[in-house]
């Protein structure tokens, strides 16, 4: 069962995201899976 995702900080991130979401490049960012919305209804 996933807990929560990740993923690093890329170079190509712009300045103005680094400094509002107080990230570094190369940095590993953990997210809770809760925020991600599952879908109301099963896909046919």
């Amino acid at each position: 069962m996933v807990y929560e995702y990740y993923f690093y900080v890329p170079d190509s991130t712009p300045v103005e995201i680094l400094k509002k979401k107080g990230w570094a490049v190369g940095e590993c960012v953990y997210v809770s899976r809760n925020v991600f919305d599952e879908p109301e209804e099963p896909e046919e």
